[in-house]
């Protein structure tokens, strides 16, 4: 008996000691990378560490204080993708599909708001360049609840592939996230959306290459790329993106800044000074196509609710694939999706949309950022009659 309950004593004990060290608290600091190039476009700050080597340390979930020198600590979750948090809100995005682990706002720029980055308006290839005396060389992070933000995680744990056999079920315009856009008074043939043409980070530019000749585009609005990164691009000139009438944005992700406005208005009014037919693509035709074709879509009397059915079209076309093939999306996290462009369209409205005041806030809008009544009635003009 005594021996049995000395075995139960060692046992306790050492189930006590694995709790201990299971669940203390992480802290780690990384060096800051600078020469990852996601920095330079989209303004936030890498860490030098693959997202592998990270896991090792944190999780999905987890919630975290990220320490920077000078700056009072921040609270944020452990994500697989930005739209894991509301617009505007910070994460640490750890994604196999980058090399990078990112410290960000979801659709803004952190470096910039301390002071790390700044706008380079006359850089050609990037939209941000370093302030290098105010860029600290390591950052820390340390765990304040594990798996605290577990159940929040959706879109994260959502996974996309590059090989074509994975979506059985879909088109080829289906996989490429191709699709016309005839909402609200849009008349067909008009307007088209994609992911990239010519940009192969999720493996769609060269089936969307082959299919454009079959609809006839004339104006491509590329939201993602300055000019000079697309005609770097490998063999750019042999594609047939490259003969059309390509207006090069270049748009951030910083919702509410004024270099955003400035690429959305500049957006909109290629529309109404170009011939379409017309193409809207980014690199996964989501959050910047789908916010510009949302205010397309606004001025051309679509409702919120086929702005939403429109968005959350790109979720079925290139996820959730589970051992190589699509499955469902389930409907809590649809439920999370619908949500996304609604959340977009508030903040940077900077004001709540609903479905009575959608399309007059849509048109108050865009004369705030620079279009003019001129411009607007040429936009509906080309889209709508």
């Amino acid at each position: 008996m005594r021996n049995k309950k000395r075995l139960v004593q060692v046992f306790m004990s050492m189930f006590i000691m694995l709790f201990f060290f299971g669940c203390k608290n992480t802290k780690k600091e990384y060096v800051i990378e600078r020469d990852a190039p996601v920095m330079y476009k989209y303004g936030n700050i890498s860490i030098a560490v693959t997202p592998d080597d990270f896991l090792n340390d944190f999780e999905l979930g987890d919630i975290v204080e990220v320490k920077f020198p000078n700056i009072e600590p921040i609270t944020m979750p452990v994500c697989g993708e930005y739209d894991d948090v509301l617009i505007g809100e910070p994460l640490i995005r750890v994604n196999n599909a980058s090399d990078y682990v990112v410290i960000a706002y979801n659709c803004g720029h952190m470096g910039v708001d301390y002071g790390y980055l700044e706008v380079d308006d006359g850089n050609t290839k990037n939209k941000y360049k370093l302030v290098e005396e105010a860029l600290p060389d390591s950052v820390e992070i340390r765990t304040i609840k594990k798996g605290g933000y577990i159940d929040e995680l959706s879109i994260g744990k959502l996974e996309l592939s590059g090989d074509r056999n994975a979506y059985p079920e879909l088109s080829d315009e289906d996989f490429c996230n191709f699709r016309e856009v005839r909402y609200g008074n849009i008349k067909e043939k008009r307007l088209y959306r994609s992911s990239s043409p010519i940009d192969d980070e999720i493996f769609r530019n060269v089936y969307i290459d082959a299919m454009l000749p079959n609809y006839s585009i004339s104006t491509v609005i590329n939201l993602s790329d300055k000019k000079e990164q697309a005609l770097n691009r490998t063999d750019y000139e042999k594609t047939n993106y490259s003969k059309l009438n390509v207006q090069f944005i270049g748009l951030n992700m910083a919702y509410r800044s004024d270099i955003f406005n400035e690429g959305i208005a500049e957006s909109l009014k290629a529309i109404a000074t170009n011939d379409g037919p017309y193409l809207v693509h980014c690199v996964y035709g989501k959050d910047r196509t789908g916010y510009v074709c949302a205010l397309l879509e606004g001025l051309c009397g679509a409702t919120m609710d086929e702005v939403v059915e429109d968005y959350a079209k790109t979720y079925s076309n290139l996820y959730d694939v589970q051992n190589g093939k699509q499955t469902e999306i389930s409907e809590k996290v649809r439920e999370k999706i619908n949500n996304i462009i609604i959340n977009n369209i508030n903040y940077s409205f900077e004001k709540d949309v609903n479905e009575e005041n959608f399309n007059d806030s849509v048109e108050e809008f865009v004369k705030k950022i620079g279009v003019t009544d001129e411009e607007i009635e040429l936009i509906r003009k080309k889209l709508c009659e």
